[in-house]
């Protein structure tokens, strides 16, 4: 009977032909139960050798073909039209890439990849971020031999003992306001107010070491040669009633800076201009003025008259006082003014940072206690706290990974040897998916097993011994039944360790399981925390 022949020659990895088994079996007439009964293996495998053609298997592997279509190359590909072009759409992607390698590949796919499972390729994985746009002239050579300029022009007018007075004007809108607020879990967090308009006004404003904010005017709507002059003029009084001498008007090159009616009035001004550099609005303080004036702006839900608002807006702008104005003009000269010096990047976030950090050294804090090493599941929950989630005991021992499944999918371990017994029984019906971990049954023991992390290297074994050894309960889980479970079950399984990128198995599938691995021995459930019975 050479088709049962055939199929114990597959168990036993000898060398045989196929071909012969297949044209013996077409005379047999034999009952594919009867024959898979026999010899201890399943229909589908019976089925398999059947309609083997050419020697090769018609069934697809489990994952799909598309799984296996993203090569390396082609990663490497997508890489580098998002290094190239970064507001690429998936759709232009897929466009690129089907022109390219003739491989059709959906977009839903193409987003998976990016996000995650590029990193199989060893390249990083690519997030959609809000697109920042910067233009070329921003960070030139140019642009960077002006910001020198500027900054040596500024410390030879501060040797001279000058009063800095830094000008720029700032828009605001209510919908910059606080967008952010609190409810119970489950409920949108919902602020009722009267219908009022949205209002667009625009603050001109002069801010000064000694007395902090100097002047502000507020303009309904943008501004315009006409209300900066006549900010100016209410700018040089009050210069006049505070009694300022040798000061210096800093102020960027905005175009409303250069029209005819405004560099008139400042070529009548008694004070010295210093323009900044192009494209550094990050070189003056005031920038960082407006951001703690916006963050600290609060109007009444029900207010509705735009005079008070403005009133509000006025009032905010009193708060700030002359040591926080002295900290932004400090923080410049002694952060920023240094990396402009070396043409150096300048970010506005830089600075904003700092300030922030500032601004909470400002109050007292109270003494920090005496730092705890934590545990490696301390260190792992302080990982899932964004995902509200946390790790669940579980009892120590060979079982603890199944265990942690049956925590993950029925809420309690109870199913944690039907686990076992169902994921040993994939391996048995889909060996040809885990050939590639064991050695071929024969003593081989030449073959490469330690240059492949993959390869069971805890003992030579063969597929068959494993599977056997795998059955019994207590026997600790390794990477093939561990992929096993997750192919059985249908889930991706994501193992989070407290040193290493997370692990993630299976991962072409939405559904997941999370498991937190610890001191190299125990894997624990990750459960949202509010499901967690107290």
């Amino acid at each position: 009977m050479f088709f049962l022949r055939e199929i114990k020659v597959r168990e036993e990895g000898q060398n045989q032909t196929r071909e012969a088994a297949r044209k013996s079996a077409s005379a047999l007439n034999a009952n594919v139960t009867q024959v898979g009964g026999t010899f201890g293996v399943s229909r589908q495998t019976v089925y398999n050798i059947l309609e083997e053609e050419a020697g090769e298997n018609k069934r697809k592997k489990r994952g799909g073909p598309v799984y296996q279509k993203i090569s390396p190359q082609m990663s490497i590909q997508m890489a580098n039209m998002i290094i190239e072009d970064p507001a690429i759409s998936a759709k232009s992607i897929k466009e690129q890439i089907q022109a390219e390698d003739d491989v059709n590949l959906s977009v839903s796919h193409i987003n998976r990849h990016l996000r995650d499972g590029i990193t199989r390729h060893v390249i990083c994985k690519f997030t959609i971020k809000k697109l920042r746009v910067h233009e070329d002239a921003r960070d030139s050579d140019e642009t960077k031999q002006d910001r020198i300029r500027y900054i040596d022009a500024y410390y030879k007018l501060k040797l001279t003992g000058s009063e800095f007075i830094f000008i720029d004007e700032s828009s605001f809108e209510e919908l910059e306001l606080r967008n952010k607020g609190r409810s119970t879990i489950g409920t949108p967090a919902i602020q009722h107010r009267a219908k009022r308009q949205v209002i667009h006004v625009s603050a001109i404003t002069a801010v000064c070491a000694t007395y902090g904010v100097l002047h502000v005017t507020f303009v309904q709507g943008s501004c315009n040669s006409e209300t900066y002059v006549l900010f100016l003029d209410s700018l040089q009084e009050e210069i006049d009633r505070k009694q300022l001498n040798a000061c210096v008007l800093v102020m960027d090159n905005s175009p409303i800076h250069h029209t005819a009616e405004v560099q008139k009035k400042l070529t009548k001004f008694k004070n010295l201009i210093l323009f900044t550099a192009k494209w550094s609005c990050e070189l003056n303080p005031i920038e960082y003025i407006f951001g703690i004036w916006k963050h600290r702006i609060y109007i009444p839900p029900k207010e509705t008259n735009q005079r008070i608002i403005i009133q509000l807006l006025n009032e905010t702008f009193a708060k700030i006082d002359a040591e926080e104005v002295r900290r932004c003009i400090t923080m410049v000269e002694l952060l920023l003014f240094p990396l402009a010096k070396n043409k150096e990047s300048i970010k506005l976030n830089t600075g904003v940072q700092h300030i922030q950090h500032d601004q909470s050294a400002k109050y007292p804090v109270p003494p920090k206690k005496p730092s705890v090493p934590q545990t490696q599941e301390q260190m792992i929950n302080n990982q899932l706290k964004e995902r509200d989630m946390q790790l669940i005991f579980n009892s120590a021992g060979g079982d603890c990974f199944f265990k942690s499944v049956s925590q993950s999918i029925y809420k309690n371990d109870k199913f944690h040897l039907q686990i076992r017994k169902d994921a040993a029984l994939y391996m048995e019906q889909h060996k040809n998916q885990f050939e590639h971990f064991f050695v071929d049954g024969f003593g081989d023991e030449l073959m490469e097993v330690e240059e492949v992390e993959w390869k069971n290297v805890e003992k030579l074994e063969t597929l068959d011994e494993y599977i056997k050894r795998m059955k019994k309960p207590g026997e600790w889980a390794t990477q093939p039944i561990i992929l096993a479970t997750a192919l059985n079950e249908k889930k991706s399984i994501e193992i989070i360790t407290a040193t290493h990128e997370p692990q993630i198995i299976n991962g072409t599938v939405r559904q997941s399981v999370i498991l937190g691995y610890t001191n190299n021995n125990h894997y624990q459930a990750a459960i949202n925390r509010y499901n967690i019975q107290q």
